[in-house]
């Protein structure tokens, strides 16, 4: 299968050695089958990459969408990072090394997790104890005295039993099978497969369930599951991602997708919450929900608001904004009428002086951070354009606290 890298909103040729027809047409319908829009027809022989990054994989080609990162040539490394911090799935610069510098994201993914899940099923799998109903020639556990009486009255050699049994035929070794069979299936890389054939023999007394059946039981994480909770994520994450394009046991193309407009604010919102609320602010994402208006004639509320991100410490409130672009030149920066307008709205509607648009940063701009300053007319409330340095992950924590705190406090942090 040819693998096409390109970066989002890139523009591809059809023909000329990039994409043939038979190509495009097949991940076209892979997309409808995603239902989500990873490119679009420009015209007859060119297509036009979204803001969607990931991997789009059809029976002929697989489409590898990287997003576009000023500073950095290992975007798949960086991508993957970004990912782990806004799902919450605890992973190291370590977990991550040892990947070929030719494998795509899903197969980093792959790697990552068939590792961390070797090292621990070679520890043993986890085991507890199932109820069990079942109908036996002698007595196990308890008497089920209904189903013995109404059942099996003129029956006694059989005896209706209830029994716990120590298994490692549990909810969670369904799901991590699960999805090492169906990782399996995916990869191309012979190191990832010989990993997961490993895994898999580990398995022979679990029940092999289908992905709808593995996702569905809520698998609570107690004091003797907690080295399999990062598992048990990232497990659920891989599953649901590319189980929503495999239908029906349809093996004609899958994808694993991610829209960078909803990655930048989950990512952002993570990082905030880390940093923030530990000396003292309230970090809120997509809330509080209000109404910008009332309905006079049947009292209903009307234009619900869901800021990407509400910060409060004391009286002091901070709305922000963020929005995922690529700047070519400084002016770029400026915000649109819409967006004013909706910052506008935040500040009255939410008590904010301060709302912040914010968004990741490109060389053309300079130095990240403030900048630009508008102050609402009429009002002591203003608006902030700032940009994150993305470039560098382990600074985005320090660099956010510049744009919202004030000088002395990040002059502390430093020291």
């Amino acid at each position: 299968m040819e693998s096409i890298t390109g970066l989002e909103h890139q523009s591809l040729k059809i023909g000329g050695g990039q994409l043939t027809d038979e190509q495009v047409s097949a991940l076209d319908k892979a997309q409808k089958r995603a239902q989500k829009i990873v490119f679009n027809w420009v015209g007859p022989k060119e297509i036009k990459l979204t803001q969607m990054v990931g991997i789009l994989v059809a029976p002929n080609a697989c489409l590898e969408i990287l997003p576009k990162i000023d500073g950095r040539n290992d975007t798949r490394i960086h991508l993957v990072k970004m990912i782990a911090i806004a799902e919450n799935l605890n992973i190291s610069d370590g977990d991550i090394s040892g990947h070929n510098k030719s494998d795509t994201i899903l197969e980093i993914l792959i790697g990552l997790f068939a590792r961390k899940l070797l090292a621990q099923v070679r520890r043993g799998l986890s085991r507890n104890y199932q109820g069990h109903s079942d109908d036996l020639p002698k007595l196990r556990g308890k008497l089920n005295i209904i189903r013995q009486f109404s059942k099996f009255a003129s029956s006694p050699q059989i005896i209706a039993c209830n029994f716990d049994e120590f298994t490692a035929n549990n909810p969670l070794n369904r799901l991590l099978l699960c999805v090492v069979v169906n990782l399996r299936a995916k990869s191309n890389n012979y190191e990832n497969q010989r990993l997961l054939r490993e895994i898999e023999a580990h398995f022979e007394d679990v029940e092999l369930v289908t992905p709808r059946d593995a996702l569905i039981p809520i698998i609570k994480i107690d004091r003797n599951l907690q080295k399999w909770e990062m598992l048990e994520k990232l497990a659920r994450f891989l599953l649901k991602n590319i189980f929503q394009t495999t239908h029906s046991g349809e093996q004609d193309g899958f994808s694993l997708l991610f829209d960078m407009n909803l990655l930048f604010e989950k990512y952002i919102a993570a990082i905030a919450r880390k940093t923030f609320t530990p000396i003292g602010w309230v970090v809120s994402a997509q809330c509080p929900q209000e109404f910008l208006a009332n309905c006079k004639e049947n009292d209903k509320e009307i234009f619900l608001m869901k800021p990407d991100l509400h910060l409060q410490k004391g009286d002091k409130i901070i709305v922000i904004d963020t929005k995922w672009k690529t700047f070519e030149t400084e002016t770029e920066l400026q915000p649109s009428q819409a967006d004013a307008y909706q910052m506008f709205a935040y500040s009255s509607q939410y008590s904010a002086s301060e709302t912040i648009l914010l968004y990741p940063h490109s060389k053309c701009l300079g130095a990240a951070g403030i900048k630009n300053i508008w102050v609402f007319n009429n009002s002591n409330r203003n608006l902030k354009a700032a940009t994150i340095d993305l470039s560098d992950l382990q600074s985005v924590a320090k660099n956010l606290c510049g744009i919202v705190e004030d000088d002395a406090f990040l002059a502390k942090l430093v020291d």
